[in-house]
């Protein structure tokens, strides 16, 4: 019997240096340094401050639990390897859009082309939950 639902998350954190907490465009530099086993569940997003854990398809909350774990762990460790830290929260408490770049692959270019300060200045970090039905 097939399952009723599977799950899935992403959650954004903010790349920060330890010691000013002022957010750090590194995302780069962090994932070049990661183990590709553990990076391919971890991705770019528009901000070079921001860095983003992704799930994959789960079966249950239980695997969500084991696979958030794995992920936050493997990405607060990515960034310590780096000199950095990474945050959760919803937004930055001083740190002004203006001054942060955005990812430059063609997916972010084109949001930012297509939709300019609106993108621009969207310094947020979510969580998403994902439930396909």
């Amino acid at each position: 019997m097939q399952k009723e639902f599977t799950l899935g998350v992403e959650e954004e954190f903010q790349i920060v240096d330890p010691n000013t907490r002022d957010l750090q465009p590194h995302v780069e530099k962090m994932l070049a340094s990661g183990d590709p086993a553990l990076t391919e569940n971890i991705k770019r997003e528009m901000m070079q401050s921001m860095i983003e854990i992704v799930t994959p398809v789960c079966q249950d909350v239980e695997e969500v639990r084991r696979e958030l774990t794995k992920l936050r762990v493997g990405v607060a460790e990515l960034a310590e390897k780096n000199s950095l830290a990474v945050v959760a929260a919803g937004a930055h408490p001083f740190s002004l859009w203006q001054s942060q770049p955005i990812t430059q692959d063609d997916r972010h270019k084109m949001l930012e082309e297509d939709m300019q300060d609106v993108v621009r200045s969207i310094l947020i970090f979510g969580l998403h939950v994902h439930v396909a039905i």
